[in-house]
């Protein structure tokens, strides 16, 4: 009986309106932070830390601990939407191509001259572009199959 006891003494604690409001808090500041590149686990501790010293140890708690996980939150969906936005070398325009680093107009016209291209690393295979800017642009370029 002292788990189930402990555990809704737990509950009641946390779920007061003023450990929510702090819960609510860290969410946005979790956010806010997670939306800063560059920055980790250890830097969002650093910049909230302060923040906790005026409270009580447990909306303290609470709030760092629901703005760690959700600092990383916003690097996530920036990485599904990169993913979306890889540019197909078989199908992209001119423009498309010239707009990738290192490339231009002369390599993005040897890009649609070449076509179709099995796989990315064909770029690299039939030279027409030089090794660095392939390691440049290989995670924003995707070489796909025309299907039937």
């Amino acid at each position: 009986m002292g788990v189930f006891a402990n555990l809704l003494l737990g509950f009641s604690i946390s779920l007061q309106p003023t450990n929510l409001l702090f819960c609510f808090i860290g969410v946005i500041l979790g956010v806010l932070v997670g939306i800063l590149p560059g920055l980790g686990s250890a830097a969002t501790i650093a910049l909230l830390l302060p923040i906790t010293y005026f409270l009580d140890t447990v909306s303290a708690i609470i709030m760092l601990a629901v703005a760690l996980p959700v600092h990383t939150v916003p690097v996530s969906v920036g990485t599904v939407q990169a993913q979306a936005a890889l540019i197909d070398i078989n199908s992209a325009g001119k423009q498309e191509l010239d707009a990738l680093p290192g490339i231009g107009s002369a390599r993005a016209d040897a890009i649609i001259k070449g076509r179709p291209y099995r796989g990315k690393d064909e770029l690299l295979e039939k030279k027409i572009i030089p090794e660095n800017v392939y390691n440049g642009i290989k995670d924003r370029i995707i070489a796909r199959q025309k299907k039937g």
